[in-house]
């Protein structure tokens, strides 16, 4: 695994990922879901998957150390509910009478990769491991799958996180971590 990361690239295998579109809610049988009404979530090569969820365990912890996210738990079990739950719990214990709920309805997809990697370099992630990252992100390809077909073709280019690969909740953090603490001051 760390080989990927001396080479700076990945073999073409571990570039093909499978999005599954799973419905959020039940439409019952016969009924087609809406398309904002699907989760695509990202299914990548086993061997990408665990460098990825190593990877950021260590960084996260590295992170932690230096305190770039404060009293939260980047990389390990950060969640978007343990977010808003921190900023409710701030704004008591200083008597702030108003708050912020930030909507994070498709952020993964919607959030740029390239921009993550960009903080993750200011922030200290080593270059590396940015590399790899990088290298995954750029040659990617996906196939979307639907009640267990498979669309034919691949499609390269994907410009947002993807929901299911390890690396992206700590992605989605470093991308809010300027709004965070501008919202802090």
């Amino acid at each position: 695994m760390m080989h990927m990361e001396t080479l700076g690239y990945w073999p073409p295998p571990l570039l093909k990922w499978k999005v599954v579109c799973i419905p959020k809610d039940s439409v019952g049988p016969g009924k087609a879901c809406p398309t904002m009404k699907l989760r695509p979530i990202s299914v990548g090569p086993f061997v990408y998957r665990l460098w990825s969820a190593i990877r950021v365990r260590q960084v996260g912890t590295k992170l932690q150390l230096l305190r770039i996210f404060p009293d939260q738990q980047a990389g390990c079990s950060l969640s978007c509910h343990g977010l808003l739950i921190h900023g409710q719990v701030s704004a008591l214990l200083h008597q702030q009478t108003h708050g912020v709920a930030l909507d994070f309805e498709k952020a993964f997809d919607r959030a740029s990769w390239k921009d993550a990697l960009w903080i993750a370099a200011q922030v200290g992630v080593p270059r590396d491991i940015l590399q790899a990252l990088q290298s995954q992100f750029t040659h990617q390809l996906r196939a979307f799958a639907f009640q267990g077909v498979m669309h034919p073709h691949w499609f390269g280019n994907a410009t947002g996180l993807a929901q299911g690969d390890p690396f992206s909740p700590l992605g989605l953090a470093l991308l809010l971590l300027p709004v965070q603490r501008k919202l802090m001051s």
